[in-house]
């Protein structure tokens, strides 16, 4: 999913004879491209990083699980043409909002495996800490409700839908390093 991010971010097609002053013109034309690429690739590296949080606590699975998982790469998937369309189509309400519930998408069954997967510690190890499965659920429906708003501002103000999402996701990557103190996830790993 995350390399295939990428190949929409092409220059268009240019006469032989182009200035440079019209060549520079193209390259900086795709920032929009090259900006929702660089979010997309931010949240979908949070996603992998918080599956495999969730993964390395599972000792056991099922066919519910599996088809979840499922679920869960089906949305993975979809993040290119999502990408894609937010980065050719900004402007328009409808491409920012599927955009942002391709993102639901990813933390609304993240949210259900972890649920579904710690409900009577039926997947998880026996020694997992209660606070720990309290305090991933948190996060996790933090991010489902983030972008359920993120939703509905891109039906309103679709640039403001992408800022958000953007303040969002590099939030959660850069205050747990100026954190003193450490998540359950952090002390249980450890």
């Amino acid at each position: 999913g995350m390399t295939l991010l990428v190949l929409d971010i092409k220059l268009p097609t240019m006469p032989n004879e182009i200035s440079s002053h019209g060549f520079t013109h193209a390259i900086f034309a795709l920032w929009p491209h090259f900006g929702v690429f660089v979010l997309s690739f931010v949240i979908l590296a949070r996603a992998w990083e918080v599956h495999h949080y969730i993964f390395d606590y599972l000792v056991r699975y099922d066919h519910t699980l599996v088809y979840l998982n499922m679920l869960y790469l089906m949305a993975v998937a979809l993040l290119p043409f999502s990408t894609s369309l937010v980065g050719t189509h900004s402007n328009f309400e409808i491409s920012a909002a599927i955009y942002a519930a391709n993102f639901l998408a990813l933390s609304g069954i993240t949210l259900l495996i972890w649920n579904y997967a710690t409900r009577d510690r039926r997947l998880v190890r026996g020694d997992i800490q209660p606070e720990l499965i309290a305090w991933l659920r948190k996060r996790l429906a933090l991010s489902t409700v983030i972008n359920c708003v993120a939703i509905l501002v891109a039906l309103i103000y679709p640039p403001l839908c992408i800022l958000l999402l953007l303040i969002y996701q590099l939030s959660m990557v850069i205050i747990p390093f100026f954190r003193k103190n450490s998540s359950p996830a952090d002390r249980s790993s450890s």
